[in-house]
């Protein structure tokens, strides 16, 4: 069992840059309770055998199950640009309604 004492409690607070008074004794308290509790969890999972376990690199067993890629004329880069150029800047269709002040 893993308890985190004042000592390492005072460290852990310093590292994480929050003062000492601003926690009163039952706060202190409970977020020792609360690390060990934390610390306690990651030492029983550190327990549990897995060396027989095959590595699992996604919970589903899917292939692609997407659509195939079909190739489609298109503008070129030179030709996009300056449709879309309009007085030296790029138009752009309108992305926030000013009515209701929210994005489309």
């Amino acid at each position: 069992m893993v308890a985190i004492d004042d000592q390492l409690l005072d460290y852990l607070l310093n590292l994480a840059k929050i003062p000492k008074s601003k926690l009163n004794d039952n706060k202190r308290k409970k977020l020792q309770t609360d690390l060990s509790g934390i610390l306690n969890h990651i030492d029983r999972l550190n327990q549990v055998k897995t060396d027989k376990v095959d590595i699992l690199v996604r919970p589903y067993d899917l292939s692609n199950i997407g659509h195939n890629d079909e190739v489609k004329p298109s503008l070129r880069l030179n030709q996009y640009l300056k449709k879309r150029l309009h007085k030296g800047y790029f138009q752009i269709s309108q992305l926030i309604d000013k009515d209701k002040d929210e994005t489309i």
